[in-house]
């Protein structure tokens, strides 16, 4: 099927419309070509380098160790390196393996029900539950 020259039309319209971070090119008569603009990759690398230096970060404090560096390292227009320094580490394939550690969301079923020894709505601390909520075993 040939595609129109207003077909054409409409699809690049939609296209800008519901991809405004794309460009549309096209190849030949019924073949185009979508690349990001280069301010929204340049964008997404930047949330991506920030969300895993945050990532990183939680996970090499919860080593309790003093005085860690963990930050973005290189051009800022480029930045997609994570400079990581901690002092005193004896380990560092251990640390390696734990930052490279892929976080896994656990859903268990609930096994029974457990009123908490003080009526408090809401309250979960210390293992006591209220009596609208279910223990996860």
């Amino acid at each position: 099927m040939r595609w129109t020259r207003a077909r054409r039309s409409n699809s690049a319209t939609l296209v800008a419309e519901k991809f405004p971070d794309w460009l549309l090119t096209p190849l030949n008569a019924n073949d185009y070509k979508m690349t990001m603009k280069p301010t929204a990759l340049l964008d997404l690398k930047r949330s991506t380098v920030q969300q895993s230096l945050e990532t990183i970060e939680r996970r090499v404090n919860a080593l309790g160790l003093t005085e860690p560096t963990v930050q973005a390292h290189g051009d800022e227009a480029t930045e997609s390196e994570i400079l990581v320094e901690l002092p005193g580490v004896d380990d560092p394939a251990y640390v390696k393996q734990l930052i490279g550690t892929t976080a896994q969301l656990k859903i268990s079923e609930v096994k029974e029900r457990r009123p908490m020894a003080h009526q408090r709505s809401g309250d979960v601390r210390q293992g006591r539950y209220s009596p609208d909520q279910h223990r996860v075993a």
